[in-house]
């Protein structure tokens, strides 16, 4: 007796493992091929694993699903690397800000650029209006 609980006891340490190593698609095949001989689903671990498999199968069968988890995970991602730059941001502020003179002054010449480009775009348009205008004028004059 002891031999067969030690036997049923590896087989269902066996299956638990293989189904672990396997990516999520896998295990839903998996689940689907041998839901009925599985020994896995009456462990506590593998049940939650085998629920959760069935509700990946239900949203990738799903595209409204799909589309919507895809667009979540995607904003999830987006609003962590956004967190970290500002994090990174913050830390770089205030070791500059920390620095007596030298520090201080790079904060104030970082904030020239932004304005610079600004003061660039907005001649850019200038000169193109004035350009146009200055070529009416040449022309009134080549006609009198």
């Amino acid at each position: 007796l002891a031999i067969v609980c030690f036997t049923n006891f590896l087989e269902h340490v066996r299956q638990e493992i293989k189904m672990k190593k396997m990516c999520t698609i896998e295990r839903m095949t998996y689940v689907k091929m041998f839901a009925q001989r599985l020994l896995v689903r009456k462990s506590k671990t593998a049940a939650s694993q085998l629920q959760n498999a069935a509700l990946l199968d239900e949203v990738t069968q799903n595209p409204t699903i799909a589309r919507a988890v895809t667009v979540m995970v995607a904003s999830a991602r987006m609003k962590k690397k956004l967190r970290e730059a500002r994090s990174c941001a913050k830390l770089v502020f205030v070791a500059l800000n920390s620095w007596s003179v030298g520090g201080r002054a790079m904060v104030r010449i970082r904030g020239l650029v932004p304005r610079a480009i600004r003061l660039q775009r907005w001649w850019r348009r200038c000169a193109e209006r004035l350009h146009s205008q200055l070529e009416r004028v040449e022309r009134r004059w080549e006609r009198s």
